[in-house]
Parts: structure tokens; sequence; C-alpha cells
């Protein structure tokens, strides 16, 4: 099972803080940034955030996220139209 999350997380540096909570807090699991996109308007101009294991709680791992101080959802199969 993957589970992709859009994250507001910009840099290296918070991605390794907050994946090492996360691997510290969900052993077992393969966990992964993608910070390619350095627009900063979130939702549509985000990062990824990829988590993949045979069982994953997205509420949890968002709100773990969350309580790091980023803001983090599920990514919504959904068209992002900006101007």
């Amino acid at each position: 099972m993957v589970e992709v999350f859009i994250t507001d997380i910009r840099n290296p540096s918070q991605a390794a803080g907050v994946l090492h909570m996360l691997e510290n807090s969900f052993p077992g699991l393969q966990i992964n940034f993608d910070l390619d996109n350095p627009e900063p308007d979130f939702p549509c101009r985000h990062n990824i955030l990829r988590v993949q294991g045979t069982a994953i709680s997205a509420t949890l791992i968002a709100t773990a996220v969350q309580e790091s101080g980023f803001r983090c959802e599920v990514l919504q199969d959904k068209t992002c139209n900006q101007l």
C-alpha cells in the first residue's frame, strides 16, 4: 500500500527532521519526500511525502507532521487550477 501526502515542507533540513520523527513513530514504513516544487503556495504548489507499507494510518501520519509545525494532507485525486 502507498499513501501520498502533500506538505508545505520546503527544504531538506525540514524534511530530514520530519523524516526522522516519522521513522521513529512508524517503524516498518518506507517514507520519503519529493522536494522538487519550489513554489510556496500550498496546497496546489506543494511537496510530496510518500509512505509505503502494509498498514498505513493516513490520519496518524498527517497529524504527526502537523504537530511538527507543517501542513500535511492526503493528496486528493483532483485538478488544481491556479491563476
